[in-house]
This record gives C-alpha cells, structure tokens and sequence, in this order.
C-alpha cells in the first residue's frame, strides 16, 4: 500500500526536510537543492507553502502569507505586556472582519513624557516620539543591478536613503514610505544550485507614510 510522506510544520527549519525524499529523487532534486529550498522558505514567508507542498507532502489551507510571523515573534519583548502598559495612551486597530477572513486586533502605545513644571496646576505631559525600529527583507542578489549596488554603498553611508515598500499588486494596494539606514551590507547567501540571496537590515529613521491605492471589501 502506497504511504504518503509529510512533516510536521513546526520542523519547517529543521534539518528533516531536507532528507531524500522518493519524489523529490525522482525529478533529481538532492539534499542541496533541498537546503536551498528551504532557506528560501524561512526567509520568506510567501515561499512556505510551495516548500510544504512540492517537497514536504504537507497540505497547506491558508492562503501565502505576507509576514514571516516566527521573526516577529522572536522581536517582541516578553516583559512589555497589556497589565504592565496600563494606564498609558493606546490606540486599538481592529479589523472587523468578513466570515472570510481572519480577524486581528493591534494595540499602540506611545510613551508619556511629564513636562510637569512648578507653573502647572496639574499635570502635564507630552507624547512621546514614535519608533518604527529595523526593517529586515531578502532580495535575490544581482550584481549588476543598480539598486542592490545603491544598498551595498548605502551600508558605507552616514545619510539615510529615501525607501518605499510596496504589497503585492493587488486590490487594495499599500505603499509605505520612509527613510532609513542599511544597517550593514546585505548579508549573502551562496548556494551550490540556486539564486544568490541576500538579506537586507534597514533602520527606519524618521515618520512613516502609509497610502492606500484601490478600494478593497
């Protein structure tokens, strides 16, 4: 009787999946090709389900998703928590949802800063200053493309350089933009029979502007 093989997901970044599979021998793809496959996988979060479904024989039912959700979490700091946020300014965004979709509610909290001073007659205080941290993505590196140039010499550079982000093309779009600093040059990746990759470290100096393009449900 013919065995389907699979894997449990939470070994995506171990080493088993990277083993000889039978239908993977059978179309010539070795253990390297594998790594590589897999590295791609982890580094971006929209290759996972492709990685899981043409080499790990595991069935996948959500839709790729845009955020290497292992990342964020490893970026938290487990001592900020709601009770010990309370008390300070907060804004809630929730998405309400369609019986479709995933609902998600974010919680945004910005220091105080007390101005009081011998003047006041209560109280006073300022917001303080928004931080939108390091921004971490992977390019497949091409050394004579002008950009992946313009981000190497950019590492060298004390001035911050104008970025923007974009989502998938689809409906609606976001774009957000910003300045930031290449923390230092991309970080590459050599692989014996794939694409050169590159991992790429920006501090985000400055506000963020988010717009929003096209009308979605």
């Amino acid at each position: 009787m013919p065995g389907v093989q699979g894997i449990d997901q939470r070994r995506l970044v171990d080493d088993a999946p990277t083993r000889n599979r039978d239908h993977d021998r059978a179309r010539g793809h070795g253990r390297e090709f594998l790594r590589t496959q897999q590295r791609d996988a982890i580094a971006d979060p929209r290759k996972q389900n492709t990685f899981k479904t043409k080499h790990l024989n595991t069935w996948v039912a959500a839709a790729s998703p845009w955020l290497n959700l292992h990342r964020l979490q490893l970026a938290g700091n487990p001592d900020i928590t709601l009770e010990s946020m309370r008390g300070k300014p907060c804004v809630v965004g929730l998405d309400l949802a369609s019986k479709v979709d995933v609902a998600s509610c974010v919680f945004l909290f910005r220091e105080e800063i007390d101005v009081t001073s011998h003047d006041s007659t209560a109280k006073e205080y300022l917001m303080g200053l928004k931080d939108y941290g390091d921004c971490t993505f992977p390019i497949n590196w091409i050394p004579g493309n002008a950009i992946h140039k313009a981000l190497w010499d950019a590492a060298e550079d004390d001035e911050p350089t104008n970025f923007q982000i974009k989502d998938d093309p689809t409906t609606p779009t976001m774009t957000l933009a910003f300045a930031a600093l290449v923390k230092t040059q991309p970080t590459m990746d050599f692989p014996i029979d794939a694409a050169v990759t590159a991992e790429v470290t920006l501090r985000v100096t400055g506000d963020v502007l988010m717009t929003v393009t096209g009308s979605g449900s």
